[in-house]
C-alpha cells in the first residue's frame, strides 16, 4: 500500500488533471476495509509468473466480498507502469470484454482471501498488451478482463480504483 501520507499529493494531481471532481463526491475508493483509500504498488519479478495476477475483472472482487459503492457512481481502474520492458508491456487485456459477461468461481487464498478465478472459455490467445509506456497511465472499467504476464525485466507499477460519476 502508498503509505498515506503520500496519498495527499495524488489526490490532488488527480484534481488537477480533471480524474477526481471532490465537488461531486468522486474519490480514490478503499478495498481493504482499512478505513482510507487504497492505492496499491505492485512489484513482478523477471520471470516470476508467481508473481503476477490471472485474469479476471476487478468487478468481480466488490461482487465476491460484498462491499459497499454508490449506486450512481462507476467504478474505473488505473494502472500505472514505473518501470517495465516499454517493449513488451506486461498489462494484457481483451478489448471489449467489459461488454459482456463472463463466469468466475472463487477460492481462498494462502493468505485467507477470497480471490475470484476465471471460469469461461480459453482467452489467452485473444489477450493483448495495454498499449502503455513507462509513466503513462491505463484506466479502464472495472468489467474489462485482464491480467499481468511475467517477462525478463523487472516490473513496478501504481494501481488504484477511482469512484466517479458517469460523464458523457
Amino acid at each position: 500500500m502508498l503509505p498515506a501520507y503520500l496519498f495527499g499529493a495524488l489526490q490532488q494531481a488527480l484534481q488537477e488533471e480533471g480524474f477526481l471532481d471532490p465537488l461531486a463526491g468522486e474519490f480514490v475508493t478503499g478495498e481493504e476495509g482499512r478505513g482510507e483509500p487504497d492505492v496499491y504498488w505492485r512489484v513482478v519479478r523477471p520471470d516470476s509468473p508467481s508473481d503476477v495476477g490471472s485474469i479476471h475483472a476487478d468487478k468481480w472482487f466488490w461482487d465476491l466480498l460484498g462491499f459497499d459503492f454508490p449506486a450512481d457512481m462507476q467504478r474505473v481502474k488505473v494502472w500505472l507502469p514505473l518501470l517495465q520492458d516499454d517493449d513488451n508491456p506486461s498489462l494484457m487485456v481483451l478489448p471489449g470484454s467489459h461488454l459482456r459477461d463472463f463466469h468466475y468461481t472463487s477460492f481462498v487464498n494462502h493468505l485467507g482471501h477470497r480471490k475470484p478465478q476465471y471460469a469461461d472459455e480459453d482467452i489467452t490467445d485473444r489477450l493483448i498488451p495495454a498499449p502503455v509506456r513507462t509513466g503513462q497511465a491505463v484506466v479502464f472499467n472495472d468489467r474489462l478482463l485482464h491480467g499481468g504476464r511475467s517477462t525478463g525485466v523487472l516490473r513496478i507499477s501504481l494501481e488504484f480504483t477511482l469512484a466517479c460519476r458517469p460523464r458523457v
